[in-house]
């Protein structure tokens, strides 16, 4: 090979090579003189990369030994162990390592934290706490007032006991509880300073609403006695019903079926409307007379019961209501409110309850759709039965599992980084315990967790046959998987379970690699995820590293399925395989005059094809080298022709 010699340059030589530059500024000028001075250097860097590489090829043997794969397996276990000690150290640590199952139920049960978040669990336990108070009060005052055969001397004392324990757990509420709760700052910074809390809770909280809704207007029992009516002192309590709402939106958000706390709050207002109606009918009675006409209650039975069923029967518009009488003005003034109230109130919550239930089951709408429409268009082209079946089932399948045709599409309204978090969380740990990816950097996963896919296969499906271009790798997540060959593939080498990946081989491997090496079927319903060969080499472009330790690991795979198939052979096909046949040309009468040498010189024969091997694989690092040094040589000179302007 020749060299290029840089030695004895003379000055003419560097005059013309500086006009030239001078020459090329001007034509293009200072900016861009100095955009290819940058190009120029990370072309030099990259040629040096690319020399590195070529020369750790070149000293690496041809044919990967038992001593290689074992340094790899070796290189792998230090990297996947470094891997886990740095996920570890990143790793939030353990408020209750070290205490015991008691302890750790008092330190997180029924000790009050310092702070308390707004969307945490336990505040969503205090606004429920809360939500029984008001509600207890917003059922029972309208009760107590109206009904008064449920409130008397005798029962008066129960009904207390029940009205101080909500206003305790109010009181507790608004003066240890709320005054703990972390806000938002102007930064978007969650505050935890006691003294600031405090004063959000009084500035911008609802400190007075609270501080009101507790108004001491019980002592006025002093005044107008403990009868029934009296209890309308206690209607403040109900001016903490944005518990309540509260309560509700956190539930909301929080629980995985989220209509069903929408038509709880629907159906808790439509039945406390009801209630209101029987309160108000009752104490019509009484005003009117109880039995005193047709149209009142006519005081038998249960009171309230009776008097629900009236309210329910004239709120919905169904049944016989009772008639007021012609002559009774009033009467008729109540029913026909009591009826507008019907029409205009509960048909908004009747509509409110269509509305839920038609967005519960707006995705099966779409599927059952979109199933329509594959059945018509299967119908129409005339597809075979066996097919259309097979098509059919899929769909199902695919609907009672994911809730979705597409998986992907159900995450396209978060952001970016969301969805990226919600599918590294769903994702990575299955990932991460693929045996060919141990060792490779976190951050590589990571990237290889977003592009995979969900794949759904039916009993007995083909994922892949033997000699197919294997574009693709396959992680088992749902099902099994089978190995087969032999006649109509009735030979089952291996069942593959959960977590097990395949198809690494043609996935990583070039030329004859990239080929499948066997046949493998689903045994029952089976759910994979796949990557696809260009999202992993997009991946890899990134951790050069890695893209090397998969390749000596595709080498080491590939290696290890000709043994297990070399294996497999029967005995007859093993010894075609081993007869070697000798290409035209041999010098047969030369391993024959070697045979009959004698022992010195045959060992003198042997050494010297020993040194020519050798010869030959220094004259190939060599010839890296150079190429190496030839190129550095060649940056240094333009980067000082470049320099000198």
């Amino acid at each position: 090979m020749s060299h290029i010699s840089f030695e004895n340059e003379d000055a003419t030589s560097d005059l013309a090579d500086q006009e030239a530059i001078d020459l090329y500024v001007r034509k293009v000028g200072p900016a861009k003189f100095e955009a290819l001075k940058v190009h120029m250097r990370e072309v030099a860097q990259k040629i040096r990369d690319r020399d590195e590489y070529h020369k750790e090829v070149a000293i690496r043997p041809l044919t990967p030994t038992q001593d290689t794969f074992k340094a790899l397996d070796e290189e792998v276990e230090l990297k996947q162990a470094k891997n886990i000690l740095i996920l570890e150290d990143f790793s939030e640590p353990d408020p209750f390592e070290g205490m015991s199952f008691k302890q750790k139920m008092l330190k997180r049960y029924l000790t009050l934290p310092e702070a308390i978040h707004p969307q945490g669990t336990l505040m969503i336990v205090l606004l429920g706490i809360q939500s029984f108070c008001v509600l207890y009060n917003a059922w029972v005052i309208p009760l107590r007032v109206t009904f008064h055969v449920y409130q008397h001397a005798d029962n008066i004392y129960l009904w207390m006991i029940f009205d101080y324990i909500t206003d305790c757990l109010s009181l507790l509420d608004t003066f240890l509880f709320k005054t703990r709760l972390m806000f938002l700052d102007k930064d978007g910074i969650y505050c935890t300073n006691s003294q600031g809390m405090i004063k959000n809770y009084v500035t911008a909280g609802r400190f007075w609403q609270d501080i009101l809704s507790l108004a001491p207007l019980d002592f006025l029992y002093l005044v107008f006695g403990l009868h029934g009516r009296a209890t309308l002192l206690r209607l403040p309590r109900l001016l903490r019903y944005y518990c309540v709402e509260t309560f509700f939106d956190r539930l909301d958000a929080v629980l995985p079926y989220p209509t069903v706390i929408r038509l709880s709050r629907t159906v808790n207002v439509m039945l406390y409307l009801i209630h209101i109606t029987a309160c108000a009918f009752y104490a019509f009675s009484d005003m009117e007379g109880i039995d005193s006409s047709p149209f009142v209650f006519n005081g038998h039975g249960n009171a309230y019961i009776r008097c629900f069923y009236v309210a329910l029967k004239t709120s919905v518009s169904i049944g016989i209501n009772p008639k007021p009488g012609r002559d009774r003005p009033v009467q008729m003034v109540f029913m026909g409110t009591l009826w507008l109230m019907g029409v205009f109130v509960f048909a908004v919550l009747i509509g409110n309850v269509k509305d839920i239930i038609a967005q519960a089951t707006r995705n099966i709408d779409e599927y059952t759709f979109k199933f329509d429409l594959i059945s018509q268009y299967m119908y129409a082209m005339h597809v075979p039965n066996d097919t259309m079946r097979r098509v059919k089932e899929w769909c199902q399948y695919t609907w009672k599992t994911q809730r979705s045709f597409d998986e992907l599409s159900i995450l396209e309204a978060l952001p970016f980084k969301m969805r990226v978090d919600v599918t590294l969380d769903v994702h990575y740990k299955t990932l991460k315990n693929v045996k060919l990816f141990h060792g490779c950097d976190p951050g590589l996963l990571k990237e290889l967790v977003v592009k995979l896919q969900p794949l759904i296969f039916l009993p007995g499906d083909y994922i892949c046959k033997k000699g197919d271009v294997g574009k693709e790798m396959f992680i088992i997540t749902v099902g099994q998987v089978q190995v087969v060959g032999g006649p109509d593939d009735s030979i089952v080498f291996v069942t593959l379970g959960v977590g097990v990946c395949f198809g690494e081989i043609a996935l990583l491997g070039t030329g004859k690699m990239n080929r499948r090496t066997a046949n493998v079927r689903a045994v029952g319903y089976t759910t994979l995820y796949v990557l696809y060969k260009e999202d992993l080499t997009e991946a890899l472009t990134e951790f050069p590293k890695d893209r090397e330790l998969l390749a000596r690991k595709a080498e080491k795979a590939a290696a290890e399925v000709k043994v297990k198939q070399e294996t497999r052979l029967p005995q007859s096909e093993k010894l075609q395989r081993d007869v070697v046949i000798p290409a035209p040309g041999d010098p047969s009468m030369l391993k024959v005059v070697v045979k009959t040498m004698p022992e010195k010189i045959k060992a003198k024969f042997q050494e010297r094809e020993t040194k020519a091997k050798t010869k030959v694989r220094s004259a190939q690092v060599d010839e890296s080298q150079t190429v190496m040094a030839n190129c550095e040589r060649i940056t240094v000179l333009a980067s000082e022709l470049i320099n000198r302007r």
